[in-house]
């Protein structure tokens, strides 16, 4: 069962109450002695980790390379707080610089937690409150000091700590399934390149105009195995409101490029005046971008219509959807790099009619595209997890630093089976 409480029982400090006075260096007076740098962009704002240092000798110092960094100091940026570059020192960066860009806040042993303080600095709650005070249309920033008056929320030491580990937690499993989803598309794209070259059977290759492919495999036009429909939606400007909010889903462009293989959502509808100057293309048929984000693609989870910023490809006997579909996604970067050019990068139906497609026999586009599916199946799941660590982490990091719940019990209650 969570305990709720309140913040009655945790005193409210300011920062500068407990945080410890930090120094000063100029690199510039040992010109010949290397240090590593950390600017503000060396920090990530999705992990609130330090993720880049450059290396650079004290005549070559930055004019902000000044602040000494101890291992677990905090750093938050107070150039544009909003973007959230907060991150906790690691000990290969000790006595080592960051930029006069950061607040560097090193805690007082007795008082304070630095990992309470660093998932204290993540919070809404701060982030709100130096939003507000920032100065500066072009370039907003705030002062040290008005981070340093701050209050913090203090619990006991040994609660710190315990909320500390808590969140840590979290954190490093949501980075690890991170780690292990990254993966899991190097090895697809791997396989991916491999098996659209050598294929399955171990048969011998050759060469061709698209490169090495099994030996029994052709080479077709996309327009000789598949059909070829531009999206339609007639009325400019696209937005007017009179056509939307319908039942009818509308797929945009941003649907199909993250759509991972297979078109399950979508972000508009189309009322019925809407879909009298559209069209509605059917489940199962492969879409293509065709405009900014050029050759990406997605097979169709349910019956939509689009705009002509998108082409619908409905795949004919020669080839099966799924396995079309993956060998067009090997297809994407040298779709945009031919891409014309004018003011931005597009392609068309004639662009990709005769677009040369590698075709196998049918048993072995068919095996090629369950290896592959199983992949996606891998990478599917993966994603479902990180997001839903994330949420749990940023749920918890609220709760747990307002100390409206106890560290023990919503730790046991919310951990990860």
């Amino acid at each position: 069962m969570t305990t709720v409480r309140t913040l009655t029982e945790w005193c409210e400090v300011p920062l500068s109450e407990v945080c410890q006075r930090t120094e000063l260096r100029n690199p510039e007076t040992e010109p010949e002695r290397p240090f590593l740098y950390v600017d503000v962009s060396c920090v990530s704002n999705d992990t609130f980790r330090i993720t880049e240092t450059n290396e650079v000798f004290g005549r070559d110092a930055p004019s902000r390379a000044r602040k000494v960094i101890r291992s677990n100091d905090v750093i938050f940026a107070t150039v544009r707080p909003s973007l959230k570059r907060v991150a906790l020192v690691p000990s290969r960066l000790d006595s080592q610089v960051c930029s006069t860009g950061f607040c560097v806040l090193r805690s007082k042993p007795d008082l304070l937690d630095p990992l309470f303080l660093y998932f204290y600095l993540l919070t809404e709650r701060i982030q709100r409150r130096v939003e507000g005070l920032q100065d500066g249309a072009t370039y907003p920033a705030i002062r040290d000091s008005d981070l340093l008056d701050q209050c913090i929320p203090l619990p006991s030491l040994p609660e710190q700590r315990a909320i500390a580990r808590g969140l840590n937690t979290l954190q490093t499993t949501k980075e690890a399934r991170e780690r292990e989803l990254a993966l899991e598309h190097e090895r697809k794209a791997v396989l991916m390149e491999y098996l659209f070259t050598h294929g399955t059977r171990g048969e011998p290759s050759r060469q061709n105009e698209i490169g090495e492919i099994p030996e029994s495999w052709k080479v077709l036009r996309l327009e000789d195995v598949a059909m070829i429909e531009r999206g339609k939606f007639a009325h400019r400007p696209r937005n007017a409101p009179e056509f939307y909010g319908g039942d009818i889903p509308f797929i945009q462009t941003g649907d199909v490029a993250n759509s991972n293989g297979h078109i399950r959502k979508y972000s508009q509808t189309l009322n019925g005046r809407g879909l009298s100057i559209s069209r509605i293309f059917p489940k199962g048929t492969i879409v293509i971008t065709i405009a900014a984000n050029i050759g990406f693609t997605g097979i169709l989870d349910f019956d939509s219509a689009f705009p002509d910023s998108l082409i619908g490809i409905t795949p004919g006997v020669a080839v099966l959807p799924e396995y079309l579909n993956y060998y067009l996604v090997t297809q994407q970067s040298e779709m945009d790099r031919k891409a014309p050019r004018g003011t931005q990068k597009n392609i068309n139906i004639e662009f990709l009619k005769p677009w040369p497609v590698a075709v196998p026999p049918h048993e072995e586009q068919a095996t090629i595209a369950e290896v592959l599916r199983g992949c996606d199946a891998k990478i599917d799941g993966l994603q479902t997890e990180t997001a839903l660590l994330d949420e749990l982490f940023r749920a918890m990091l609220e709760e747990l630093m307002s100390g409206r719940l106890s560290a023990t019990s919503l730790i046991q209650e919310h951990q990860p089976r």
